[in-house]
């Protein structure tokens, strides 16, 4: 709610900052349009005009016109009525409908004021050459009209006329238009008819606002440019240059049209696909600008499309005709207004939360879409309000400026704050690590107690000892005094070996806080593989599971005798708790150049795939219940790792699900 709270307020600021150009535009809404003086049935009757009060009204209203090339006088022969300004595209002269591309003569004769001096014609859009005669006389001529695309050269000028006194008050204005270069053709906008002084004054202001926004599109391109290339990180910096340089080219093509007027008419299908070019790439680049102002509120897939349209139209601009492009340009038009939807999304999605620089963004933005949005409309003929491209340009791109070097003030302020406070992190960091020091000695100390504690983790041992005080309790009335004496014995040995187990689990903690020593004498491995099986007789009976040593038995080796022992204990613990019933067990020795290579193979369940990467972490547990739901710690293999590594040896394991898992480790000649 607060969010949306703060957005009207956005919006309300953006209101009352676009007002006073709103009452701009309106209090400069052309003053010809204060004269209400229409053309009837070809006759426009100025007579009542006031030169001095009203500077230029429109020639607009009802004109003659046939589709032909024909004098003034030929037109009145057989003449169909026509507005104007409009395209005549699909106007119906006697039955006869007239395409958008053709040929057709307007004419109209105009009753002036007495003693009227001192005007001008000027004209805006025709589509696209024409001869302009006054009472029969030829006055101007703009491109060169023909019968097909081949004779007739088009052009975009705006020429002007001034209107000599020899030709009376009473003059009629016959204007002959060729068009095959454009999909809509004729008079599609205004001719005015102004004073001399009054048009100077325009064309000069025209001009000046015209080349303004250029010098300062440019310059800020310019120096927008420069910023990136010294600082290629910053994105923005060039996707603002790029767009500000596109805005200042298209200049030469809007307004006062100046490419247009400067260059040969022969030149018109090059310019005009600069022209549309400018206009077609605007879109990408300033979406790309917002994307790198506010990464987190443009989405990827609108990016794409608005790119991969841009792509598009701008090879169809660059490889078909004109009468062709401007009828697919439409199209990007429309779609030109829902990138600035999208766009005003994005500034709404950025002032919501609180994006650095959104509110001046969101602010120069709204003036520059509300204008875009009015010259598309003037530009499809839908208003005709006037073009103010200039205006908005420069206000965005000023509101820009603004934003972008409040950004980078920021980033200078904040790098001089990190500089003051340098020592100070330095400080802190230095206190955070010997914390983190501290943390870790703990940590370390905790681990060896956490070991010193699992040193009561005798299971197996006690395992040992319950099973034979069950098959004990369970059978003592059929079993022989020697068959019980028998059973105690092996429960004796299995509770001293749990005595073992337990100074060999505190070894093992000294072994890993370094105060242990490896005692190293003569290790036969086979005698002492078969004293592990032995100790783990109860459970091995109870499975019914067939163990194979293989070991050589005349093998013997330099080891710590207690800590390999617990090594085999470990593994072997693992293959029975993990066979199946009648299930086998092999373990095997193979000599190597620089120690011995043992393994041990059960056929039973397997380890799962996801277990195997941390099955040697201890703080990691990967425990999992046995073939007859034996539990488990999870620490034993990473006890058997330890002892290895002790060692100086290597343990690797290998497991398939559902067929079983073999474990290898090797023990070093010299494992000192």
């Amino acid at each position: 709610m607060y969010g949306f709270i703060k957005m009207k307020k956005y919006i309300a600021h953006t209101f009352i900052l676009l007002l006073p150009l709103l009452l701009n535009l309106k209090c400069n809404i052309p003053t010809e349009l204060k004269f209400y003086a229409k053309a009837e049935k070809g006759i426009l009757d100025l007579r009542t005009w006031n030169t001095k009060k009203i500077q230029t009204v429109n020639l607009d209203g009802e004109w003659l016109f046939s589709p032909e090339f024909l004098d003034y006088k030929s037109v009145l022969n057989n003449p169909s009525i026509i507005k104007v300004p409009s395209k005549w595209n699909n106007h119906n002269h006697h039955g006869k409908v007239q395409s958008g591309q053709g040929i057709g003569t307007y004419t109209l004769k105009v009753l002036l004021p007495q003693d009227s001096k001192n005007l001008i014609f000027q004209f805006n859009d025709t589509s696209t050459a024409f001869k302009f005669y006054i009472n029969g006389v030829l006055v101007k001529e703009n491109g060169r009209i023909g019968k097909s695309r081949t004779e007739m050269v088009p052009s975009y000028k705006h020429p002007s006329l001034i209107l000599e006194n020899s030709f009376g008050d009473e003059i009629e204005l016959c204007i002959q238009i060729s068009n095959f270069y454009h999909p809509t053709g004729g008079l599609r906008k205004s001719i005015n008819l102004s004073d001399i002084q009054y048009f100077n004054e325009s064309k000069k202001n025209e001009n000046a606002i015209g080349w303004l926004v250029f010098g300062a599109t440019f310059m800020m391109g310019l120096y927008h440019l420069i910023i990136y290339l010294m600082r290629k990180s910053d994105k923005s910096a060039l996707m603002f240059s790029i767009f500000c340089l596109d805005v200042s080219f298209r200049t030469f093509f809007t307004g006062s049209v100046f490419l247009y007027e400067v260059l040969p008419d022969e030149y018109w299908v090059y310019i005009h696909k600069l022209d549309l070019l400018t206009f077609v790439i605007s879109l990408p680049f300033f979406v790309y600008f917002l994307q790198s102002i506010f990464p987190d509120e443009v989405h990827k897939i609108p990016l794409k499309i608005i790119t991969i349209a841009g792509v598009i139209f701008a090879l169809i601009v660059l490889l078909t005709y004109s009468n062709f492009y401007m009828k697919v340009i439409a199209i990007y038009q429309l779609l030109m207004v829902v990138g600035i939807i999208y766009c005003i999304y994005i500034l709404i999605r950025a002032l919501i939360h609180k994006r650095e620089g959104s509110i001046i963004f969101f602010n120069g933005s709204i003036f520059l879409f509300i204008i875009a949005i009015n010259d598309i409309l003037n530009q499809m003929l839908l208003i005709r309000t006037g073009y103010y491209a200039n205006w908005g340009l420069l206000i965005f791109l000023f509101s820009q400026t603004i934003m972008l070097s409040r950004r980078f003030s920021m980033a200078y302020f904040r790098l001089e704050e990190l500089q003051k406070s340098l020592d100070l992190k330095v400080k802190e960091r230095t206190i955070e690590l010997e914390n983190a020091k501290v943390l870790a000695e703990n940590a370390n100390k905790l681990k060896d107690k956490f070991i010193s504690l699992v040193s009561h983790d005798l299971k197996s041992p006690i395992a040992s000892v319950i099973g034979i005080l069950s098959i004990l309790k369970s059978e003592i009335n059929e079993m022989s005094n020697d068959e019980k004496l028998l059973f105690i014995q092996r429960a004796e040995m299995s509770s001293r070996n749990s005595l073992n187990l337990i100074g060999t689990l505190l070894d093992i903690n000294r072994l890993q806080s370094g105060e242990f020593e490896l005692e190293l004498v003569p290790y036969s491995a086979f005698s002492e593989v078969e004293k592990v099986i032995n100790k783990l007789w109860s459970q091995i009976q109870e499975k019914k599971i067939k163990i194979e040593n293989t070991i050589d038995k005349d093998l013997v080796i330099e080891a710590d005798k207690n800590l390999l022992n617990e090594v085999f204990i470990n593994l072997l613990t693992n293959s029975v708790k993990f066979s199946n019933k009648e299930g086998r067990i092999s373990i095997e020795s193979t000599k190597l150049i620089d120690g011995v290579e043992f393994s041990i193979q059960d056929y039973g369940m397997g380890i799962e795939p996801s277990l195997l990467p941390n099955i040697f972490e201890k703080e990691i547990r990967t425990t999992t219940l046995g073939t007859f739901g034996e539990p488990g710690t999870g620490l034993g293999l990473p006890l058997v790792h330890d002892i290895i590594t002790s060692f100086h040896g290597m343990i690797q394991i290998n497991s398939t699900k559902g067929s079983g898992t073999k474990i290898t480790f090797t023990i070093p000649s010299k494992n000192l």
